[in-house]
């Protein structure tokens, strides 16, 4: 159950941020704060994540709903981070 709201978490925070060209300083920030804005989440964690996602992806735009893959990997890539 957690792992599943933790992928809603992160795939609404992508959706948030896919907007414009390239990641902002603005998109970090806005998908750092969705990112922890449930409470389960730290920012370390968060900060992992979203620099796995900007290393696959430049562009948020190009972030679809078939990269959930991906996603995932960042995911597991960083769930160090969480204990």
């Amino acid at each position: 159950m957690k792992k599943k709201i933790k992928i809603i978490i992160l795939l609404a925070s992508l959706l948030l941020v896919a907007c414009g060209g390239g990641w902002s300083s603005e998109d970090s920030t806005a998908y750092i704060e969705a990112c922890t804005s449930g409470g389960q989440l730290n920012d370390s964690y968060c900060q992992c994540n979203l620099d796995y996602l900007k290393d696959k992806f430049p562009n948020p735009n190009e972030i679809t709903p078939e990269d959930s893959v991906v996603i995932l990997e960042a995911a597991e890539n960083c769930a160090y981070h969480l204990y």
